[in-house]
């Protein structure tokens, strides 16, 4: 072979290369591109995750808070079922005092009827004794 045929072929392999140089060239360009489509989705998963975080930590608080919230309640249901219960036994007492009560009262009752019916029989006797007198003073 000749040095010219040589050097033909040298530079076909070398165009060859050049083409293949372009070709990677090209492969690269779009796998950078596809790169930059990667990290602009990593940056916005980046960013929702960030966003999920700071809803999670608003959950969170608003958790804290309905905890708080529900133990505050369970705390005044207990004032409230001690003080029920207080209450219960004052009603106990009352009821008991107005049983007591009215056993007195119907003693009393009792009392009144029977001075009452012994006012009635004084009356009597006295309006008796009246008329005895006038008869005897009109027999004087």
């Amino acid at each position: 072979m000749t040095l010219e045929q040589k050097m033909d072929l040298m530079l076909e392999e070398m165009f060859g290369l050049r083409s293949d140089v372009n070709g990677l060239r090209e492969d690269v360009k779009k796998l950078g591109d596809r790169v930059d489509r990667l990290e602009n989705e990593v940056q916005s998963l980046g960013n929702r995750m960030d966003r999920l975080e700071n809803e999670v930590q608003s959950l969170g608080k608003r958790v804290d808070r309905l905890e708080n919230e529900v133990q505050s309640l369970g705390d005044r249901v207990d004032r409230l079922e001690d003080t029920n219960s207080l209450m219960r036994n004052d009603i106990a007492a009352l009821k008991n005092g107005q049983l007591q009560e009215k056993q007195e009262l119907h003693l009393i009752k009792e009392r009144v009827t029977v001075t009452y019916n012994l006012a009635l029989e004084n009356w009597g006797q006295i309006v008796e004794s009246k008329v005895r007198l006038k008869a005897l003073e009109g027999i004087n």
